[in-house]
């Protein structure tokens, strides 16, 4: 199976992640498919996200579920969790 590659991973809340990704046509459009099934209390489309470019924002139980289509996702969210700590330590 082909793997899709995450351009952007953000932490938008607890358990919660906006999530942009690229990849080739078929197992891209297998993904948007799933990720469509899902009820909104685990993915859904959000037109604002990434500033207006829109993202999937997915829970952290979907996007481990989903974790074996992606080839960088334990890097993207190693890089998100230490951002979400540096921008925590700003404001304390």
């Amino acid at each position: 199976m082909d793997k899709l590659t995450i351009n952007r991973l953000e932490i938008v809340g607890p358990r919660w992640y906006a999530v942009r990704f690229v990849g080739q046509r078929v197992p891209f459009l297998r993904l948007l498919a799933a990720l469509r099934a899902e009820r909104e209390y685990s993915a859904y489309w959000c037109s604002g996200a990434f500033n207006g470019r829109g993202g999937w924002y997915i829970s952290e139980i979907a996007l481990h579920r989903y974790a074996d289509r992606f080839y960088n996702l334990e890097l993207k969210l190693g890089l998100a969790h230490r951002k979400a700590e540096r921008m925590k330590g700003r404001t304390a």
